[in-house]
């Protein structure tokens, strides 16, 4: 539980019963799991990263017009395992190839059914769907472009050896509704004309279509339907979350679930209570971050250039030949200070590299898709998010917190008003669509 966004499990609760919503806010436990042994966990985990990658180059080679043998796209597939470092694995190998070859051989059936139904796939990359309205952020496995559709469809892998259809479909569902909302598509790191681009984009729309795939089952599922996400469910869902911090349950009709409900020892309900809900704190911070003048797409762009490890395979776009295995960029609050480059073949020595002003304005510019003078204000300004004014412009709304949050609330407002952005955040267009979605709530 988090109480910052509304996540998927929020609303799967809330439409079972508001009052679990309450309860579960409230920490209360009402079942004992049997724990799995790690090691179940592991292989669980390993069998889903190879789902991943049979599907990322199984789908965008098998339904070319000329694709490759299967002993090319195994090679692919293995290559691309042993570049997700193979101390991560720890599934016998041969038990992993076995995983490998069924994978392959599913991804084959899934591939011929979808080459009919949308032509060529292209992968186009990892990305993240963000609605500052809930706010919430999904991660789906990958976003696609296919040759018969002219908008961003989504794609979530499970290779597990039984579909859990209700809960998929849910899930597939939910990503179809926040791509709906006053939302975008993040796309990160990407291949583009067969090279690797690094500069994040925003994409404003997106089919709301998910692909459910299931390598080793050899299926797959589309979902066109969304979860109807009106305002007054949103709405809904945060009054029992804000109920259930201060001990309080939300008013709620019985239902044919009652009997089943695993809370029903801890709910009577001829007691319940009502509030009007509070606007989300992150979308609070969001707006006042606009309201005293920052940019939140440098904001957005500061933390992605910060974060963002650069691999070899990225070094072709900044004209680097020498093998370097990783480039990190450093991003201070004031100024780009180095940039350090590791070679492994040297042993682990280290070259730095101080630059001039021009050359980091020009370096960042590359490497982020940026105009000149974008790049010199992430370069050579302060960017950060001033708090403290934010707090004022703001207080009205977050006055509206105290007694939900009682001795935490100044705490938690501080909080919020950095790490809550990153649900809020877009390397373009942040202003519109924090905007929108403030607007949708009034």
């Amino acid at each position: 539980m988090t109480l910052y966004t509304l996540s998927r499990q929020d609303f799967f609760d809330y439409l079972r019963c508001p009052r679990i919503v309450a309860f579960r806010t409230q920490g209360i436990r009402v079942r004992e799991f049997s724990p799995r042994s790690p090691m179940s966990i592991i292989k669980s985990i390993e069998k889903g990263k190879i789902g991943e990658l049979t599907t990322k180059v199984g789908l965008q080679e098998l339904t070319k017009d000329r694709p490759k043998d299967d002993k090319a796209i195994l090679r692919s597939i293995r290559a691309e395992l042993a570049s997700l470092s193979r101390r991560s694995f720890r599934t016998p190998q041969e038990e992993l190839e076995g995983v490998i070859r069924r994978s392959l051989e599913g991804t084959k059936r899934i591939a011929d059914q979808i080459r009919e139904i949308y032509g060529v796939v292209d992968v186009v990359g990892r990305g993240e769907v963000k609605s500052p309205f809930l706010p919430h952020m999904i991660l789906p496995d990958f976003v696609v472009m296919t040759s018969r559709r002219k908008t961003l469809s989504l794609i979530e892998v499970k290779n597990t050896e039984k579909a859990n259809v209700r809960g998929d479909e849910f899930q597939a569902a939910f990503y179809n509704a926040i791509s709906k909302e006053p939302s975008a598509v993040i796309v990160k790191e990407r291949k583009e004309r067969g090279r690797t681009e690094i500069a994040p984009q925003t994409c404003m729309r997106v089919d709301p279509e998910t692909l459910l795939v299931y390598p080793i089952l050899g299926e797959f599922k589309v979902v066109k339907n969304a979860l109807t996400i009106e305002k007054n469910l949103v709405e809904g869902i945060w009054e029992a979350k804000q109920l259930g911090m201060i001990r309080k349950a939300p008013m709620a009709s019985g239902s044919e679930y009652c009997s089943r409900c695993p809370y029903r020892e801890h709910c009577n309900r001829d007691k319940w209570d009502e509030l009007e809900p509070a606007k989300p704190l992150a979308l609070i911070a969001a707006k006042g971050a606009i309201e005293t003048g920052s940019n939140l797409d440098l904001e957005f762009l500061k933390r992605y250039s910060s974060s963002m490890v650069y691999q070899q395979s990225v070094l072709s776009a900044l004209d680097r030949k020498a093998r370097i295995a990783e480039l990190r960029f450093i991003l201070k609050t004031r100024s780009f200070a180095e940039a350090s480059y590791t070679n492994r073949e040297d042993r682990g020595e280290s070259l730095y590299w101080q630059t001039r002003d021009q050359e980091k304005i020009g370096l960042v510019a590359l490497a982020l898709g940026l105009d000149e003078e974008h790049a010199r204000d992430l370069v050579s300004t302060t960017i950060a998010v001033d708090r403290k004014r934010i707090f004022r412009e703001m207080a009205g709304e977050f006055q509206k917190w105290r007694p939900l949050l009682r001795k935490d609330y100044k705490a938690m407002v501080d909080r919020v008003a950095s790490y809550g952005l990153r649900y809020c955040t877009f390397p373009s267009h942040s202003e519109d669509l924090i905007n929108r979605s403030w607007r949708k709530w009034d």
